[in-house]
C-alpha cells in the first residue's frame, strides 16, 4: 500500500495517474478537495490532521511507502 500526500497538487495528481493504471493499492489524502466521482479499485481517499498523532496513525496503518509531496 502507498500513501500519496498533497493529492489535489500537480505532483500528487500525476503520482495518482501513475498508480491508478496500476494493480498496486494506494491511499490518497483529501482535503476539502472534491475527490473523484469514480476512484479505481486500488484507491482508497483518506483524510489526516497531522496536528492529531491518532489520525496519522490511522492514515498510515497497512502503508509500505509514502510520496510526501508539501505545497
Amino acid at each position: 500500500m502507498f500513501l500519496v500526500t498533497d493529492a489535489t497538487g500537480h505532483v500528487g495528481k500525476a503520482v495518482i495517474a501513475e498508480l491508478a493504471s496500476q494493480s498496486l493499492p494506494f491511499r490518497f489524502l483529501a482535503q476539502a478537495a472534491p475527490e473523484p466521482p469514480v476512484l479505481p479499485a486500488n484507491a482508497q481517499a483518506a483524510r489526516c490532521d497531522f496536528s492529531d498523532e491518532a489520525s496519522v496513525q490511522r492514515v498510515v496503518q497497512g502503508v509500505h511507502a509514502i510520496f510526501l509531496a508539501c505545497p
